[in-house]
């Protein structure tokens, strides 16, 4: 069994569908769970919708009627016969009128809860015209519903795998007589039935899941490039793909802002010695990247992460007193709290530096809500430079000309913030 994740900008459009149809066409003979993201921008448009019906602006309905609109639109450019678009766009329908029904009937209007009930509509339609354009282009395949396999408690937006009643409810569905299977990706449900979202890179997760569930000979995520770079290659120009990495690596990498995949993708893959592939859709004749637990080579090229928009956090006690353990704590937990992400932290006698990523909202909150104990000043505009496996020569030459106001080193990874 083998595992696949497609994600939204594999699918955006017929053209890209057909794409994607070919790529499964070249391994139909082989068994495998193909996990599907929502189409294009539809997730945004869905959290919009979200956001009106909690605020009671019954304006959400020229939202779902753009978003279905859109979707017909796909459906009349990738389907050849008339009564197969017909009935793709019958199934799109249903779920936006039986989705409708629901919100109307709804008393909770918790915004995390209607979250999990509203946007999965983007997975569910995209998922179900995969499978029915497979169908009509002679690929057997069947619709597998990711929320009665994958079980979640009721962490909404964010949920948290029930391993043993998912890795139960998968065996009940996966069966011999079908090789292939079409599943949404971010989407679980409660013991109870109501949907759940699984969080950040939520699609990749699902497909970790289900490769940890079957005991997956491998899982493929499929993106817009070559595999993993060692750096962004819009930013950095002489960026090269890495043939293998260890998950320690990509687990590090993503810690320091690159977009790799999230650690909590990873782990289920770790803890079994499932390799994962990255690959490219526009290139699947590439190997791409193949990430394991380790590898045969006494080094890594430097690796590069550069984060913008970052703010440096400077706390001080208001009597300048030594900051001690406990105060250290109670900064610590607010950013907690919060579950804002502290990328680098240093301390001096009397100060606490902190730099974290520019969320509006939770470091306003985090300054009015320490600022009876601390005296607190902000500094923004910066950019975090990551550089692992680093030398002299690749550090002078990134850091050049730049203004670094702190720096910060162990034997692996040296940082650099630097002004904008």
């Amino acid at each position: 069994m083998q595992i696949h994740k497609f994600g939204g900008a594999s699918i955006k459009d017929a053209n890209a569908i057909k794409n994607v149809s070919e790529i499964i066409r070249q391994m139909k003979d082989d068994r495998m769970v193909i996990i599907i993201s929502a189409i294009g921008k539809t997730t945004n448009a869905l959290e919009k919708i979200v956001h009106a019906y909690v605020t009671n602006d019954v304006s959400y309905e020229v939202l779902f009627d753009e978003i279905i609109s859109n979707h017909k639109t796909l459906i009349d450019s990738l389907f050849e016969k008339k009564e197969d678009a017909e009935f793709a766009i019958s199934g799109v329908v249903k779920m936006r009128t039986d989705l409708n029904e629901w919100m109307l009937e709804n008393p909770n209007k918790e915004y995390t809860f209607c979250y999990d009930q509203i946007v999965p509509l983007g997975e569910r339609m995209s998922s179900f015209i995969v499978h029915r354009y497979l169908r009509s282009v002679d690929i057997t395949n069947e619709k597998l519903d990711a929320r009665q396999v994958i079980i979640t408690d009721d962490n909404y937006t964010d949920a948290n795998i029930d391993w043993d009643k998912t890795k139960y409810k998968v065996s009940t569905h996966i069966h011999p007589g079908s090789n292939i299977y079409i599943m949404e990706g971010f989407i679980g449900s409660t013991a109870e039935g109501h949907s759940t979202t699984l969080g950040r890179e939520g699609s990749d997760f699902s497909a970790a899941i289900m490769s940890y569930c079957l005991d997956a000979a491998k899982m493929t995520v499929w993106k817009d490039v070559d595999g993993i770079y060692n750096a962004d290659p819009k930013l950095f120009p002489d960026a090269i793909v890495l043939k293998e990495l260890t998950y320690k690596e990509a687990i590090e990498m993503t810690f320091y802002g690159a977009q790799v995949i999230h650690p909590k993708t990873i782990k289920p893959l770790q803890n079994k010695g499932i390799p994962l592939h990255v690959r490219s859709f526009l290139q699947p004749d590439k190997p791409g990247t193949k990430l394991v637990e380790k590898i045969n080579q006494e080094s890594f090229p430097p690796i590069i992460v550069l984060k913008k928009e970052q703010v440096l956090l400077t706390f001080s006690n208001r009597d300048y007193s030594f900051l001690n353990e406990k105060n250290l704590g109670r900064i610590i937990q607010a950013f907690g709290d919060l579950s804002l992400r502290i990328l680098v932290m240093q301390n001096t006698a009397i100060s606490f530096l902190v730099v974290t990523d520019l969320k509006v909202g939770k470091i306003e909150f985090i300054m009015k809500e320490l600022d009876k104990e601390f005296s607190i000043t902000k500094t923004v505009d910066l950019d975090l430079l990551t550089i692992r496996h680093y030398y002299q020569e690749i550090t002078d030459k990134y850091t050049k000309g730049r203004n670094v106001i702190m720096a910060q080193k162990t034997a692996e990874t040296i940082q650099y913030l630097m002004s904008s």
